[in-house]
């Protein structure tokens, strides 16, 4: 993999950057030239409960339209999960172009005295690594690995606990190497950073992003005037979960916003790449140049790069997920904000993008309820018995003495599971009632089940499970 280190202009800027005034964002089109493309393709999401709010904001040249659905809109805020990454990014490229850090500045100079980094191969973890996922740390602190299913998972992860967790921990790659997402490190990065000038990620993210770029929703809490905008989070099952509360590891995850925000967001990052003169425009450049090339796509400064331009970052959290792309080529891009934590969602964004572009696809056809009939039963996999049931529109896997899991439909036959983010598919031949078996494709393994049997009758409704609830309203 190589590196483009074409950032002269910008390190050169100064040891302060200059004041930039505040921007407006553009109030958007309600009744845009793609508010019925958008509602189609969104509705099926809706219809088969996949989601139960969501918000869309499109950038198309000089237009913006947000269309909101199940009561939420453009001044809904939700949790940005990952998506907080794009702003801790630009706090780094930020703090080089201020002269307060180098890229490659070892992370291990800005810890307090007797703290130590895990090295490998005597190399060490820089600045730059953390950003692009190279700094060989495992995805999760090792004392935050057994609670990262937990309701709340980061809660209580202080500084003291991540200090601890990087004189303890050891690297699962020689530092620069290799690209592998961990949260950890980019909120490390965070914490880095705010600590190197007394400050904190929250201050930091608002002063030098979010005042600038006019983001007033943009921060790491909800403030108690704003809670009524604040859209409660659900798992894939749209059952209410809790809310996400980080520390040290804000920079990872941590902060809320709104669709009205993000779409603001990627006017300046569209604008910037056409060279734009606006606020944190040298910034936002940065940032979108390629610094590490790679197949099947290169990786910036808290975005993902396709072969054909396009950035991209998603980003999860235990009740939401979100979606941003934008082409800076065509000037246009998607915003995809939902109180509901699936990946699914991105799909969406793919095809919204499709939309602006001019080559609209069908709306994404979930199977009808009925063809999920020949799926029940009860299935063998290895030494495990587990059931699949069906209760309305859903389809679940149960296995004894567990909580049911929701398999989200792709297809008639095709499902994913959201939790351990794997597929699965069933053997159905044409004309036969009932499934042969089953195929769980996990960690890179293939599993097979065999089908042994209908359901217990009467079929027992999985424990725990929840009817749908009705969608949640928001001002």
């Amino acid at each position: 993999m190589s590196r483009c280190l074409a950032l002269l202009a910008l390190v050169g800027c100064g040891h302060a950057a200059a004041v930039t005034p505040v921007v407006q964002p553009p109030a958007p089109d309600p009744t845009g030239p793609h508010a019925d493309a958008i509602a189609a393709q969104v509705q099926p999401y809706l219809d088969a409960e996949i989601v139960n709010s969501v918000v869309v904001g499109v950038v198309d040249g000089d237009r913006t339209e947000i269309y909101g659905f199940g009561g939420a809109d453009g001044r809904t805020i939700f949790e940005l999960g990952s998506l907080t990454q794009i702003f801790t990014s630009l706090l780094l490229v930020d703090s080089v172009a201020r002269k307060e850090v180098e890229y490659d500045t070892p992370v291990s100079q800005m810890m307090p005295l007797g703290v130590t980094v895990p090295t490998a191969e005597d190399q060490k973890i820089t600045l730059e690594m953390l950003a692009t996922h190279r700094s060989g740390l495992p995805s999760m602190p090792r004392s935050l690995a057994l609670r990262q299913f937990d309701a709340d998972p980061y809660a209580g992860y202080n500084a003291d606990r991540l200090y601890e967790d990087l004189v303890t921990g050891r690297l699962e790659a020689v530092p620069g190497t290799i690209v592998n997402y961990s949260a950890w490190g980019v909120g490390l990065l965070g914490f880095s950073l705010a600590r190197n000038v007394r400050t904190t990620y929250a201050e930091m993210v608002v002063d030098r992003i979010a005042k600038p770029l006019g983001l007033a929703d943009t921060r790491t809490d909800v403030p108690a005037q704003d809670e009524q905008r604040f859209a409660p989070g659900h798992n894939e099952d749209l059952v209410a979960v809790s809310a996400w509360h980080l520390d040290a590891l804000m920079g990872a995850a941590g902060l809320h916003s709104t669709a009205r925000d993000m779409v603001a967001l990627l006017r300046a990052e569209i604008d910037a790449a056409h060279g734009g003169k606006g606020p944190l425009a040298d910034r936002l450049r940065a940032s979108q140049e390629i610094r590490i090339a790679a197949d099947p796509r290169s990786l910036g400064l808290g975005w993902w790069i396709e072969k054909d331009g396009r950035l991209w970052h998603n980003g999860a959290s235990g009740g939401y997920h979100g979606f941003v792309v934008f082409d800076p080529a065509k000037r246009f891009g998607v915003v995809v904000l939902a109180s509901t934590s699936t990946s699914l969602v991105d799909r969406l964004g793919g095809a919204l993008m499709q939309v602006l572009d001019g080559k609209a696809p069908p709306p994404i056809a979930f199977p009808d309820p009925a063809q999920f009939a020949a799926l029940t039963g009860r299935y063998r996999v290895g030494d495990a018995e587990a059931n699949v049931e069906v209760r309305g529109k859903r389809v679940y896997l149960t296995q004894q003495g567990q909580a049911p899991t929701r398999l989200l439909p792709l297809s008639a036959t095709e499902f994913f599971i959201e939790e351990i983010q794997a597929p699965m598919a069933f053997d159905v031949e044409p004309g036969e009632a009932h499934a042969r078996g089953l195929v769980l494709f996990m960690g890179g393994k293939r599993l097979e089940g065999a089908r042994v049997g209908d359901l217990p009758t009467p079929a027992t409704a999985p424990t725990g499970t929840a009817p749908a609830p009705a969608p949640t309203t928001h001002p």
